[in-house]
């Protein structure tokens, strides 16, 4: 595509002159704005989507191989739709056209922020093809046929991004790469992803402020983005520590919410006449976009399967729909003697204007709100039928004459691959059937995690020296590979010791229980040392399967011994969490006997909120029945809601519910029982 490339501008390009009179060439001004926006596309919004955990350096790697791919493809696009193009056959270029280039840029990349981690560099080269056809000719046809006011481009950039790849995302219904630790983050990545907001916020004035004449409606721009931007990150910080149970600030809601008022100000940043306007407007978006991270985003991804990796809906998409309305009331409401001569720039098609359109305040208004359907639905449309062609087996045949050289990503593995070594003793009674049916569990309980080694031995039990040394050297080999996590059905005398070491050489070793008593599908037991060690086992489980938004049940004085009553208990284990930035979202108490009935309706508290419940219920098995019971008269399985059952002694050592009632088996599928020795 390089090549086809090389031609068309070697064939229909020219730099503008810079003496024509007839052309806006404002080298000056034009291009300190040029360079701020430069430095949002390629620094900002890379470092922004840095944020995964394993996804960090190709996502700013993609991020620059698709802003070189657009600027010349969208450059091409738009210049070939000129008037100058159908009358000469030629177009020219200038710092104008490279600053609308690089929004085509932002539109693509936004649309990477829902698909991050999902999609592979060609597929993005696919999308980011078709993606910038269409922005462009839609972009066209609303600015130069409907005539809409759309300064910032919050219109034709963030909506169109946002909800075009919404409408990918949907189609490729793939499992959410977001599943895991306050969105995937880790201390380094959090803070590469913050330094990408501090630099799109500081920036953002310019961005929506770079393509408006005359002067005074670009300082307009500039103000209203300033003051729209300091009010949506004042608001942010005061509406997360209210959505969070515990009072604190969500890293997630500040890296994004904090830049919605740049983006609801955009499509009429050069029309707000009165800076309490600007303010009033970044406060609506602030909560707007916190509301979204709280409470939307988990709706939409429950009953739609609709996973956002970046929140670009929260950012992007509500943030630009508003711009969109605002841009209407703007237009319907303000008194057109209020702009003076500007007016006409602002809306070329009022009656008395350059384009000598018959316009009025109302027939403006009419025309901006069928400009937002226009780009809502072709971004619908588009999102849909491109993600249906990039998932296509033959997408490597459609694009090879785009790519001359793929970027080599020195990480070939996933965002979702855990390795996971899983090995059995052999001198267990049946022990092939037990290996076989525990290697499907395992795929069956947590689909994203790779089997890298599947080994069928294991120390054979025994209490001496040698065999504890045994079982060391195991667990150095598979850690030495990387493997976190080592699954296998291991003899109960040498379980305890697996757990204790597990936690020296910073492993965890999973048991799949098997054999009366424990004859259970998909029940999976962990032993560890200490709350300390259980925090930190916990630590590992959500962070190497990739689970987020984590709740907490406590029940208090549940637990036999006093010394661990569940707020202790908890306490011990939340400080471990918040040491490794894993925020407990929703903490929910019940009491002793209190029934299914009551339960059901105390836990709907989780369901904007949370997808792993830590339970701190008892020390029995038993003690959990009726708040699993509760789960499925709330039609909650344990496909959407993870139970982590946390007990003060090890499972091995108590009785099991459905020795005695066989129903209640059901109830325990798919779930963790994490218990502590000491």
């Amino acid at each position: 595509m390089q090549t086809i490339f090389i031609f068309l501008f070697a064939k229909y390009v020219k730099y503008i002159d810079p003496l024509d009179d007839s052309r806006r060439v404002y080298s000056g001004t034009d291009y300190p704005l040029f360079q701020d926006v430069h430095l949002m596309i390629f620094v900002g919004f890379g470092f922004l989507m840095a944020f995964l955990k394993r996804y960090g350096f190709s996502a700013v790697s993609v991020n620059l191989l698709l802003s070189a791919f657009v600027i010349q493809f969208a450059m091409l696009l738009r210049g070939f739709l000129t008037v100058a193009f159908e009358e000469t056959g030629l177009f020219s270029i200038g710092i104008p056209e490279m600053i609308s280039a690089e929004s085509s840029c932002a539109a693509v990349l936004i649309t990477m922020g829902v698909l991050l981690g999902r999609l592979t560099p060609v597929q993005f080269l696919l999308l980011a093809f078709f993606e910038t056809l269409l922005n462009v000719v839609v972009e066209h046809f609303v600015f130069n046929y409907l005539h809409v006011n759309d300064s910032g481009r919050s219109l034709s950039v963030h909506t169109f991004g946002a909800y075009f790849g919404l409408a990918a995302a949907l189609v490729g219904h793939k499992k959410n790469v977001m599943e895991m630790d306050e969105h995937g983050g880790i201390h380094h990545s959090d803070l590469f992803s913050m330094i990408g907001t501090l630099l799109l916020w500081v920036f953002f004035p310019s961005f929506n402020a770079a393509i408006q004449e005359p002067e005074d409606a670009r300082h307009r721009a500039i103000m209203n983005t300033y003051l729209a931007m300091a009010s949506s990150t004042v608001t942010t910080f005061m509406i997360s520590s209210c959505v969070d149970t515990l009072g604190r600030f969500n890293m997630i809601h500040i890296q994004s919410s904090t830049l919605a008022g740049g983006v609801a100000i955009g499509s009429a940043a050069n029309a707000v006449l009165y800076p309490y306007h600007a303010v009033i407007v970044g406060v609506v978006s602030a909560i707007l976009s916190v509301i979204g991270h709280a409470w939307i985003s988990p709706r939409l991804e429950r009953t739609f399967h609709l996973f956002d990796t970046c929140g670009v809906h929260n950012l992007h998409g509500m943030p630009g729909i508003l711009a969109g309305l605002l841009s209407i009331g703007f237009a319907y409401f303000y008194e057109p003697e209020s702009y003076g001569k500007t007016l006409y720039h602002i809306y070329p098609y009022w009656i008395g204007g350059e384009l000598n359109g018959d316009r009025n305040n109302v027939s403006q208004a009419q025309f901006q709100a069928i400009g937002l359907l226009v780009i809502l639905t072709s971004a619908i449309i588009g999102g849909l039928l491109t993600a249906f062609s990039a998932g296509r087996r033959h997408d490597g045949v459609i694009l090879f004459f785009i790519l001359f050289i793929l970027l080599e990503i020195p990480s070939k593995t996933s965002a979702t691959d855990v390795p996971v070594s899983l090995f059995i003793d052999p001198t267990i009674q049946n022990a092939d059937s037990i290996f076989n049916q525990a290697k499907e569990e395992v795929l069956q309980f947590a689909p994203n995690v790779t089997l890298q080694n599947v080994v069928y031995q294991s120390p054979q039990c025994g209490n001496t020296e040698t065999d504890t040394k045994e079982i060391f050297t195991y667990f150095q080999n598979y850690h030495s590979q990387n493997h976190r996590i080592t699954m296998g059905p291991v003899c109960s005398a040498n379980f305890l010791r697996f757990a204790n070491l597990s936690a020296e050489i910073q492993a965890l070793q999973i048991n799949i229980l098997k054999g009366y008593p424990y004859e259970h599908p998909t029940m999976i037991d962990m032993v560890t040392r200490s709350p300390q060690n259980l925090g930190e086992n916990l630590v590992t489980i959500l962070k190497e399967f990739e689970w987020a938004q984590v709740g907490a049940v406590l029940c208090e004085e549940c637990y036999s011994d006093d010394q661990l009553a569940s707020e202790t208990y908890f306490d011990a284990i939340g400080r471990v969490l918040e040491t490794n930035n894993i925020a407990v979202r929703e903490l929910l108490k019940v009491k002793r006997g209190d029934n299914s009935q009551n339960i059901s309706q105390s836990i709907k508290v989780f369901e904007s909120s949370a997808r792993v419940l830590l339970l701190f219920l008892g020390n029995s098995l038993n003690d959990y029945s009726q708040f699993l019971t509760a789960m499925r008269l709330n039609n909650y399985t344990t496909d959407e809601y993870t139970p982590v059952i946390i007990l003060s002694k090890s499972s091995l050592e108590l009785s099991f519910p459905w020795q005695n009632d066989p129903s209640t088996a059901d109830l325990f599928d798919k779930t963790f029982i994490v218990s502590s020795e000491y």
